[in-house]
């Protein structure tokens, strides 16, 4: 029986030091779990709401970068009809306008 203690005594040395790990662990949540998950709460409020700020940031350039290019178009596609029109058979209009058609 002896033996059996001596080779059991590791084990419960790792069981008793779990358990005393585990006492502590919940000691330390009870006592600094409400601050620190209000400060994590408070950092990832801040995060999301810096993230949102860019997304809009972007969102807004990118739909004025987008109207711009569409009034380029609108003026390149009235610039290359004029152009057909004045020049009807000219080839390098044709093909211009074929491409931008594609």
């Amino acid at each position: 029986m002896a033996i059996m203690n001596v080779l059991l005594f590791p084990f419960f040395l790792v069981l008793l030091g779990l358990k005393n790990a585990w006492s502590w662990g919940k000691i330390s949540l009870e006592t600094f779990g409400f601050p620190l998950i209000f400060t994590f709460l408070i950092f990832l409020n801040a995060f999301l709401g810096y993230t949102l700020y860019n997304t809009f940031q972007q969102q807004q350039k990118l739909t004025a970068s987008l109207e711009h290019a569409e009034v380029l178009l609108k003026h390149q596609k009235q610039f290359w009809g004029r152009l057909a029109k004045e020049v009807p058979g000219h080839n390098v209009i044709e093909a211009a306008q074929k491409t931008l058609a594609e």
